[in-house]
């Protein structure tokens, strides 16, 4: 390629080169905002040279490939990270919707009900004979049946939220997997044809980072690009097939996210082992303690009132739910005993009732009705805590590590400018060339004629 015909391939080269230098440029500027766009680096390299009287001769450059800057290791690492954050991140909803029910100390709250409560019966002790301080409390023993309705249908419907994220995650699950799994044909498709899927790579990658959030995941690649995907041992994609999940179960106390052919994994992170955890766990234990409340403050002012002359009940039920008034005494309420004997101005009956608000009742003796809930209600306070600090723990770490990543794989304008102006100089040096060569030929051609 001596002489000026090779100068002037020398120059095309050169021109193509550095057209498609500019083309690699203005892509990462473009998408400089995109999220999960990796930046890509054109690297340019000398074509081979000719053998040439005295030595050889180069022959120009070429652009050899075109690769992502991508750290594998910090993808794992962010999408471990990225598992935590997302189980502390719904622990910590899951919580707040707690603390909206156990809401204390509260003016409204069940703490302050009970404390009416007693105190009716402790003015029914003070007027034994009126029947006003009898329907009084009635209307008390009402508003703790409301109390406790109210609080369980909360609970439920923190547990109904919660299975309808599960439902939307296993969704989620199914339609990251059967893309995963059609992005893996077409990077197959491109890259057995010689070609760098890279675009389609960072679209892959996004659909992990997005998976990873859910369910805690491990992968590796094959030949073509292909990609298995699985999580605890369940292969949710081979190659451009997937596996599509049902549901979430516990057994054993494991977490395994459960496949439509009967298969399964075990999940130790992610949204869905923090949904799993709050609906078998963490919602039933509240709601069994709240339960454990309502029976134990029914059936201790039940066992006291049916010692009077009447024998009557003040509640039924055995359940923050079903928790109910009497239906004998709540119609005629001139029905409740303020004493044992019946005699005129007798409130021992009364008395003692009004004391259950001191006695100790609840876990087998060691605290009262009130104590109880305070507890109940400080470990949803605690938990709440809990969760805020590690969910916001795990994400500053996450941040970090994506920064991180970003450092890496994202694009800077400032290099990228600096490239592109590189870039420019020497598409137009080589454009100079040409123009060099060519004015050279011509003068050759004058010189012929």
């Amino acid at each position: 390629m001596a002489g000026l015909i090779g100068q002037l391939e020398v120059a095309r080269r050169a021109l193509m080169a550095e057209q498609n230098m500019l083309s690699v440029l203005s892509h990462n500027i473009a998408n400089a905002n995109t999220p999960g766009y990796t930046r890509q680096d054109a690297l340019l390299g000398a074509t081979d040279p000719m053998d040439y009287f005295p030595g050889q001769l180069g022959t120009g450059v070429t652009m050899e490939s075109v690769r992502r800057m991508r750290d594998t290791l910090t993808d794992v690492q962010v999408r471990q990270q990225s598992g935590s954050a997302g189980r502390w991140g719904v622990r910590e909803n899951v919580f707040r919707d707690l603390q909206t029910i156990f809401k204390e100390p509260s003016d409204t709250g069940l703490n302050a009900t009970m404390g009416k409560f007693f105190n009716a019966w402790q003015d029914l002790a003070n007027h034994p004979e009126e029947p006003a301080y009898k329907t009084a409390v009635m209307g008390q023993a009402q508003a703790v049946v409301d109390q406790f309705h109210t609080m369980s249908a909360a609970l439920k419907d923190v547990s109904t939220k919660t299975d309808t994220q599960i439902s939307q995650d296993v969704d989620q699950v199914n339609q990251y997997t059967s893309q995963i799994a059609q992005l893996n044909q077409q990077i197959s498709n491109a890259e057995t044809a010689g070609q760098k899927a890279n675009d389609l790579r960072d679209r892959r990658d996004t659909l992990l980072d997005g998976l990873s959030k859910i369910v805690n995941v491990s992968y590796d690649e094959h030949a073509a690009g292909m990609m298995t995907v699985r999580v605890g041992g369940l292969n949710l994609v081979e190659g451009s097939s997937n596996r599509a999940v049902s549901g979430i179960t516990t057994t054993g106390g494991q977490v395994t996210l459960n496949a439509t052919d009967g298969s399964s994994g075990v999940v130790l992170r992610g949204e869905l082992s923090a949904l799993e955890d709050a609906k078998t766990n963490v919602i039933p234990g509240y709601q069994a303690q709240l339960d454990a409340l309502a029976s134990g403050f029914a059936s201790q002012v039940n066992s006291l009132q049916a010692t009077g002359p009447n024998g009557s009940n003040i509640f039924t039920g055995a359940t923050a739910a079903s928790l109910a008034l009497d239906p004998t005494t709540s119609a005629n309420p001139a029905r409740i005993d303020a004493g044992t004997s019946g005699a005129t101005g007798d409130n021992s009956l009364a008395l003692k009732i009004a004391g259950l608000r001191v006695a100790l009742t609840m876990n087998t003796g060691s605290t009262t009705f009130q104590g109880y809930y305070t507890t109940l209600a400080g470990t949803v306070a605690s938990g709440t805590a809990q969760a805020t600090d590690m969910n916001s723990n795990q994400t500053v770490l996450l941040q970090q590590m994506q920064n991180q990543r970003e450092s890496t794989a994202g694009v800077n304008m400032e290099e990228e400018m600096t490239k592109l102006i590189t870039a420019q100089k020497s598409f137009q040096a080589a454009s100079q060339m040409v123009t060099t060569v060519t004015t050279l030929m011509d003068s050759i051609l004058v010189m012929v004629r």
